[in-house]
């Protein structure tokens, strides 16, 4: 599984969700619940019988261990659903949505068995995730310094303010999905 962060772009596409119909997997990121619910959880399942994974709980999609980004924002209006759950249907109102990124599909191949850890192409975080690769210039280990006042300097602007204010989001990001952990589980 990858650690997640703050991505501006993903922020760009949660601003674009207006309304309850709005609410759908995109191109490149996927809604925490309640849509297609049906079709992650067989997916989800199918991994279930061929791995060591013993869990029969239904899919949840901060499992997905492609996901590189997260973001969480208040509706303007709450949305209704009846979600999947165990045997039964009820209504859940949402008052916010929460955005994975960066992929809009999942496959049965995405998901691998092995240890916690086993299979990060990139190395490891300090907390034992997989790094994420960049999406960002900023990001990069080695960035060009071709040109001082070159467009990719003004498009970028200053790093270290946009390193701090990355940080800094990316703090509240881990306490929001903490949070949302510790509350699926009461």
């Amino acid at each position: 599984m990858h650690e997640l962060k703050y991505d501006p772009n993903l922020e760009k596409e949660a601003r674009q969700i207006k309304s309850c119909d709005d609410w759908k997997h995109g191109s490149n990121y996927r809604v925490h619940d309640f849509y297609k619910e049906e079709e992650s959880n067989a997916i989800w399942q199918d991994f279930v019988k061929s791995s060591a994974n013993t869990s029969s709980e239904l899919f949840q999609e901060f499992y997905y261990p492609l996901h590189t980004a997260v973001i969480s924002c208040n509706l303007t209006t709450s949305c209704t659903f009846s979600p999947l759950t165990t045997g039964t249907k009820y209504l859940f109102e949402a008052k916010e949505i929460i955005l994975y990124g960066y992929r809009g599909t999942i496959a049965l191949s995405d998901f691998q068995s092995g240890p916690p850890g086993s299979k990060c192409p990139r190395g490891h975080t300090e907390k034992g995730l997989c790094i994420a690769p960049p999406r960002y210039v900023m990001e990069e280990k080695n960035p060009s310094v071709e040109g001082s006042g070159s467009k990719k300097e003004a498009e970028t602007g200053n790093e270290e303010t946009k390193k701090a204010a990355i940080a800094e989001k990316t703090s509240l990001v881990y306490f929001s999905v903490a949070l949302m952990i510790l509350l699926n589980r009461i």
